[in-house]
Parts: C-alpha cells; structure tokens; sequence
C-alpha cells in the first residue's frame, strides 16, 4: 500500500497544529485530547471533513480517506460506558481555540507553497509542448 507523502512545508504546517502530536512524511499522530473530541462530534453527527477542517486538518493535505480511516479506528475503540464529553466541553484541540491569525498565515502559505508547485508543473508541460 502506497503512502501519499507530505511536503516538508505541509510537514511543518501540521506540526504547528495542537490535534497533531507527531508528524512524519507519511504518517500523522494526533493527540489524544483531539481524538476524544473528534470521535465524540461524529458520533453525534458531525461530519468527518468538518471536524478536521475546523482542526486546521484540511482534507487536500491530509486527504479524505485518511480521515475517514481514522474516525473509522476511532470510533471502533469507544467504549459505550466512556464519557467523551459533550457539546458543553471547551474543544481544546480546535483552531478557534488558538491563535487564529498564526494558524491562518501557516495555512495560506502552504496554500500559495502548493500553488507555486502546480505553476511550475504546468509550465514544464507547456515548455514540453511547444518544443
């Protein structure tokens, strides 16, 4: 099975996140803390995207089947009797929790990283042909 690697820039975009305990090139740990709070939004009904865009987890870095994989994990190992806490509980492990402008700089340079990376892909293929 193949991996989709992060750039070293989304490695250090995901590093910055407090949902993220560890990042690699293709692989993601998140902290505890966001697991609970992420497994108990689904399990109410919260969307899997939604739950990790509100994280700063956007699905064109992570990728949507890693977050449905990962809710799907997650919510295989709730216990019935855990308390996962409820709607009323401060959602420590989400961006509007944190500094929105040093989360919202990290994300658009990214955004313009990636940006910059199909620009220079599609005029390799326009160099490519015209000659």
């Amino acid at each position: 099975m193949s991996r989709q690697a992060f750039s070293p820039d989304q490695v250090r975009y995901l590093r910055t996140l407090p949902a993220v305990r560890n990042v690699s090139e293709t692989r993601i740990t998140y902290d505890e803390a966001f697991r609970r709070r992420a497994t108990a939004r689904y399990l109410a009904g919260d969307s899997p995207t939604r739950i990790f865009r509100d994280a700063g987890l956007d699905p064109e870095i992570v990728g949507h089947k890693r977050i449905e994989r990962a809710l799907a994990r997650w919510k295989q190992s709730v216990d019935p009797a855990e308390d996962l806490g409820d709607d009323t509980d401060a959602d420590v492990m989400f961006i509007g929790d944190f500094d929105p402008k040093g989360q919202l700089i990290a994300k658009q340079a990214l955004r313009i990283e990636m940006l910059e990376h199909q620009v220079a892909v599609l005029k390799a293929k326009l160099a490519q042909m015209e000659s």
